[in-house]
């Protein structure tokens, strides 16, 4: 659990392309992780809630934009053996307001929901990995104004060899 009061924390006004700062504002809510490991698997889970809003002004008691309530990250790692492992996670950013709308007046941004895998494979001194991030290709973005989206990756792969010597 934490919560804390911020004061002329810096955002980005869209309107007059210059970064200010709100007055003072109040972030609370809680992290949860839990780690449960059987035979060849290994299951994580980390779910965040946050309430960031305004403590004073017009806009008391609003949210700030741009802050999900809700966020959570969830994955899978099955050990096949002691060189090969394969995994599989999921993270969720829920609905906030657009930058901008202080009000809270215009309709939120939609959550997402971003799926990932990933083998890795380990041979005496190389390591070698093929991870597909987005393997959904959901179009999705983290920041929004009214006028406009700034998106994040649609599907990638990389392939990677590290040898350790």
């Amino acid at each position: 659990l934490y919560k804390s009061k911020i004061d002329n924390l810096i955002y980005y006004d869209a309107s007059a392309f210059v970064n200010k700062n709100y007055g003072e504002t109040t972030h609370q809510g809680f992290d949860v992780k839990t780690v449960t490991t059987t035979d060849n698997f290994i299951y994580n889970l980390n779910v965040s809630n946050v309430i960031s809003e305004f403590d004073t002004g017009s806009n008391k008691g609003k949210q700030l934009p741009m802050v999900a309530n809700w966020k959570s990250e969830a994955s899978v790692k099955y050990n096949y053996d002691e060189h090969l492992n394969f995994s599989f996670a999921n993270q969720f950013v829920g609905s906030r307001y657009r930058i901008g709308d202080e009000s809270n007046t215009s309709q939120k941004s939609k959550s997402y929901n971003i799926y990932n895998a990933a083998m890795n494979y380990k041979l005496n001194n190389l390591d070698i990995s093929l991870k597909i991030n987005n393997m959904f290709d959901k179009k999705h973005y983290h920041y929004e104004t009214s006028g406009g989206v700034y998106p994040l990756s649609e599907r990638n792969m990389s392939f990677g060899l590290k040898y350790l010597f």
